[in-house]
Parts: C-alpha cells; sequence; structure tokens
C-alpha cells in the first residue's frame, strides 16, 4: 500500500528532521510490531529484524547512530518506513499513526560511504536493487513473500535466495501458469547439465540484454503484476503475452518498449498496447527521476479507436545491465545470499511452443529468473530466452535482431507518441524525452 493512502498519516521529507526526532518515531514504532509479522522474515530478507528489544535497539544507536549524522539520519527514515510497512499490523500502524509523524523515504543515496557508519547505513535499506529510478516516497510495498514450499513442484514454481537449500539450476524456472497455486502450472522441462560450480566464469555465457535490439514476446502475465504482500487474499489471474520487445539504448537515453496484443491489464482483450519508457542517462545516473512511460492502446478491430497518456515513470526503463556480473546502475550491489545476482548453473529447458531443446545459463537476481543461451554456434547463444517472477511476468524471447530497432524493424519513430490522436501529457518531462527520442 503507498503511504498516501493510509487515511490519517501525517509525513515530513526526511531532509527535515533530525536523527534524534526519528529515533523517536522508532521508538513510537517498536512497541506496536508484529510479533506474527516479524516471523516471516529470514536472516536474507532485508526487512528482518534486527533487534531483539528496544534495549538492543538503543544500544546499537549508542555506538552506530550517536550523532546528527545525513548518513545516519537516512538510514533510520528507510528503517521507520520498513517497519511501518512490513513490521506493523493495521490495527498497530492505526496507532502509530495516531501518536507520530512518518518521515518519507530519503532522496540521496550513500552507498559509497566506508566504515562503520556505511554498514550501518547498507544494513537499513533494501528497497532499491532493481530500480533504475528513485523510489518514490509513498512506494514502499516491496514485500517478498516467503517462497510456497519445498517440495519439488513448490521449487519450481517458486525459488529465491529465501530458500534453505538454496535453488539449483532447475528451481525456480515456472511454466505456464493458470492461477496462484502451486499445482496451478505446467512446469517447463528442464535438466541439469552443469551445476554453478562446474561451469568456469570463462565458459559461462555473456548475460546482459542487448542495449540496441527487438525480439518476439511470449510467455504469460499476471494481473495484478505486484506481490501479494501481506495480503493473503489478493488472488492473480494469468493471461497469455502475445507481443514485441524494443530496447534502445544509447549515450544519451534509456529505452524499452513492449507492444502487446494481450496480457495488458488495460485497453481489453481486443486492443493492442504499447507501453513507451523513457530516461535520461542522467536521470539514471543521478538516481533522480524514474523518467516517462506513454501508453497507447489501439482497438484491432478499428485501428483510428486510439487512446494514449503519457505518465510519470513508475521503476524507470528496463536496464540491459541487470544481470551483468557487476551492474553499474544498482547502487546496492547485494552479496548473492541476499538477494544479488546468483549464477544457478547450466540447464538444458524446452521452451512453450518450440519442440526443440536450448541450452542455458541460470541466473537469479532477487525472486527474478534469467536465462540466456549458452551453447555457442547457435543464434540464441547470449540472447536472453527468459525471464520469469513466480508472481510477476513471465516473458520468453525469440527472433532476436540486434542493431538499431528504428532501423532493423523499419520503425523510424519507434520511440514517439502517435500524432495522429491527442494524447495527454500528465508529467512535465514527457514533451522533452519524446522529443528528443
Amino acid at each position: 500500500m503507498l503511504l498516501h493512502t493510509y487515511p490519517g498519516l501525517r509525513t515530513k521529507p526526511c531532509e527535515s528532521l533530525s536523527v534524534d526526532s526519528i529515533k523517536d518515531v522508532l521508538r513510537a514504532i517498536y512497541p506496536e510490531v508484529s510479533p506474527v509479522l516479524r516471523s516471516q522474515y529470514t536472516k536474507h530478507d532485508g526487512r528482518y529484524p534486527v533487534y531483539e528489544s528496544s534495549k538492543a535497539m538503543e544500544a546499537d544507536w549508542s555506538v552506530h547512530a550517536a550523532s546528527e549524522d545525513l548518513v545516519v539520519r537516512d538510514a533510520l527514515c528507510h528503517e521507520a518506513v520498513m517497519w511501518f510497512a512490513h513490521h506493523l499490523s493495521t490495527a498497530g500502524q492505526k496507532r502509530v499513526i495516531a501518536k507520530t509523524i512518518l518521515p518519507l523515504l530519503p532522496r540521496a543515496v550513500h552507498h559509497d560511504t566506508p566504515g562503520a557508519k556505511g554498514k550501518f547505513y547498507q544494513s537499513k535499506v533494501s528497497c532499491q536493487q532493481c530500480h533504475t529510478g528513485p523510489v518514490l516516497p509513498d512506494w514502499v510495498n516491496d514485500t517478498m513473500p516467503v517462497p510456497p514450499g519445498e517440495s519439488k513442484l513448490a521449487r519450481q514454481r517458486s525459488c529465491d535466495y529465501q530458500n534453505d537449500p538454496p535453488c539449483g539450476p532447475c528451481d525456480g524456472l515456472g511454466g505456464p501458469r493458470t492461477g496462484d497455486g502451486v499445482d496451478q502450472f505446467t512446469p517447463m522441462p528442464c535438466e541439469v547439465v552443469a551445476m554453478a560450480e562446474e561451469v568456469p566464469l570463462a565458459d559461462r555465457a555473456p548475460h546482459v540484454y542487448p542495449m540496441l535490439g527487438h525480439s518476439k514476446m511470449s510467455g504469460d502475465a499476471r494481473l495484478p503484476l505486484e506481490p501479494p504482500g501481506n495480503s493473503t487474499n489478493v488472488n492473480g489471474s494469468y493471461v497469455p503475452v502475445d507481443g514485441d520487445f524494443y530496447l534502445g539504448w544509447d549515450g544519451v537515453m534509456g529505452r524499452h518498449q513492449y507492444v502487446r496484443r494481450s496480457g495488458s491489464p488495460v485497453g481489453g482483450a481486443n486492443a493492442t498496447v504499447t507501453l513507451i519508457a523513457l530516461q535520461s542517462i542522467e536521470m539514471i545516473k543521478s538516481n533522480s527521476s524514474a523518467g516517462v512511460m506513454g501508453i497507447v492502446s489501439q482497438s484491432q478491430a478499428d485501428p483510428t479507436n486510439k487512446t494514449c497518456i503519457c505518465l510519470p515513470g513508475d521503476a524507470g526503463v528496463m536496464h540491459t545491465q541487470a544481470f551483468a556480473d557487476v551492474d553499474p546502475y544498482d547502487s546496492v550491489r547485494l552479496p548473492a545470499s541476499e538477494g544479488g545476482l546468483n549464477y544457478l548453473g547450466r540447464v538444458k529447458v524446452q521452451l512453450d511452443g518450440q519442440n526443440h531443446t536450448t541450452i542455458a545459463d541460470h541466473y537469479m537476481k532477487v525472486f527474478f529468473n534469467f536465462l540466456v543461451g549458452a551453447e555457442k554456434g547457435t543464434p540464441t547463444y547470449g540472447k536472453p530466452i527468459l525471464l520469469y517472477a513466480s508472481l510477476g511476468n513471465r516473458f520468453i524471447y525469440s527472433d532476436w535482431v540486434l542493431g538499431d530497432p528504428k532501423i532493423t524493424s523499419n520503425q523510424p519513430d519507434l520511440w514517439k507518441l502517435p500524432t495522429d490522436t491527442h494524447c495527454i501529457m500528465a508529467d512535465p518531462n514527457c514533451k522533452e524525452l519524446f522529443q528528443n527520442s
């Protein structure tokens, strides 16, 4: 749930508060923490409760948070928001709302801070692992549900860094889905070719998205896309995906485009929906804005029936280096045991609708599973073939064409909004970013 939707909640920018005042907020929250919710999070989860008592909390502060320091202040703001969102029951949240003012997430990041202060800060930050754009002050629900179980079927459906024993090469790859239940999917055929330790680093296939290229895209999408968080009554529906995917990164702009002829929550069953996400490289580097996204819906029966809107970006563009060994736009860089990049091994899989098998390398980051072709001399070598999140999208990529997609797909206006219909500009960056594309 977004912060601004909590009835009666009062907030202040983190930057306007002192360290001592944020400690008072945490002192107000701590007695309301739900033991049931605390117990959900494992030691590898960024929301794991680090304090067993208020006395332990005060003792930690006396060592690591004794001064009025910007890094300490921002770390405590992250912690206050995380506790409010993930450690309190609805009743507990209401009691906290009645007695205190919650800080918003800070705008700055301090991941390069050295020493004990840096470690203290890193221990409080868990939201910004997968976003090229900043985490918005009112967007705090990054709840990761505990994987559904340790049976073979459950691990095939959903496996992430929280699992014990850790995920193997064929775990977490899913298959065509019909519902959220562990048995409501058809497992994708998978055979282990080699365990991670058996594949030398030099032999692993390149594991990044092309900066310039496009592909066919199939699979299925969960509606809604976001994990259900602490809610147990949110059931997803699953629709097939039939579309195209485009990437257009250069020294000025990061761009991606999805064209979905199905599998979109907007436009209806008989509409083609195009989503264009744009974010300048400066925005990405400075973590200052998530850019914009243009959404165009067009009736398949009547192409003249078209709608267009440009909105603020939600999480920034899909960055091509997300599964690189060192992602230049990942400011957190968690270890594999805490959700960072992890190589799980080499597999032989049969993707939907294909009558042949493909050799692939399996990478995992947080709850995303990524397969890249690993057989040299084949058309899929070094190219993404699957991106899967058990409570999100399952994208299968095929027929990659490398190079500037404006040229290779013969669409010179690929990154433009349509000119034959009025487009609502709901963000001040829309005009400039689309003009520059």
